[in-house]
């Protein structure tokens, strides 16, 4: 019973040590250099940790294992750059931009290019909707351009 009082009152004080912190919106210049100093040194000592911890992990490891292991990484490796590949082919296929390609969705090359055709209509569709409207009231209705003397000087007849 005397622990759990004891504990309580522990909490109590780091409770009220906490409350009397400035909060994180008035701390210094110095203050924030120094946080993210400390923060980079534990980003830095982690990664450390992890290749050390890799390296561990393979020491125990036969070469067979090793090799066994970086053929499965490469092998996944290389499956995901030919997803890559897929898909800016279907989108090139399309008529799409290279930008478009990574929202195309499908497991095979033809489940892409099914996709891609698709996206490729609707943004055709979203750019005719979205085609600036016409400032010449109507009067330049044939292929040929007019130059903006002649649309000011029709303008200014009538």
């Amino acid at each position: 019973m005397s622990e759990e009082t004891t504990t309580t009152t522990e909490m109590t004080d780091e409770t009220a040590a906490t409350d009397t912190q400035p909060p994180a919106a008035e701390t210094s210049d110095a203050e924030k250099t120094r946080l993210r100093r400390e923060s980079a040194s534990y980003r830095t000592k982690l990664r450390a940790a992890e290749a050390r911890e890799q390296e561990l992990l393979n020491a125990g490891k036969s070469d067979l294992e090793r090799a066994q292991g970086e053929n499965a990484t490469l092998t996944t490796r290389v499956a995901e750059l030919q997803r890559e590949i897929d898909r800016r082919d279907a989108a090139s296929a399309a008529g799409l931009d290279a930008e478009w390609a990574g929202r195309l969705s499908g497991t095979t090359p033809e489940e892409l290019l099914e996709d891609a055709k698709a996206l490729a209509a609707k943004v055709g569709e979203q750019k005719t909707k979205a085609d600036p409207p016409s400032f010449d009231q109507g009067r330049n209705r044939g292929d040929t351009p007019q130059d903006f003397n002649s649309v000011l000087r029709a303008a200014a007849r009538g």
